[in-house]
């Protein structure tokens, strides 16, 4: 089974995200690009956990999101 497809909203500084993986993706970007939250938020999926009030995207006015949003795709070979 593999990730293929990550898409969020509304998490950290990510207000939306769409990630198409490959068999190796990496993620490069400038510091406070988001890299480590698209991170975090496939590890708040993963491991089951619910988003904390840090975790609700703010807008510049300081105003939070209600809500946080992920789609994880996956496919699944025949040998899986």
């Amino acid at each position: 089974m593999k990730l293929i497809h990550l898409v969020g909203r509304n998490f950290r500084c990510l207000q939306e995200i769409m990630l198409s993986l490959s068999s190796l993706t990496v993620l490069i970007g400038e510091n406070d690009a988001g890299k480590s939250s698209c991170l975090d938020l496939l590890d708040l999926c993963l491991s089951g956990s619910r988003p904390d009030e840090r975790d609700f995207y703010r807008d510049q006015n300081d105003a939070k999101a209600d809500t946080v949003e992920a789609e994880l795709v996956f496919s699944v070979e025949d040998t899986d």
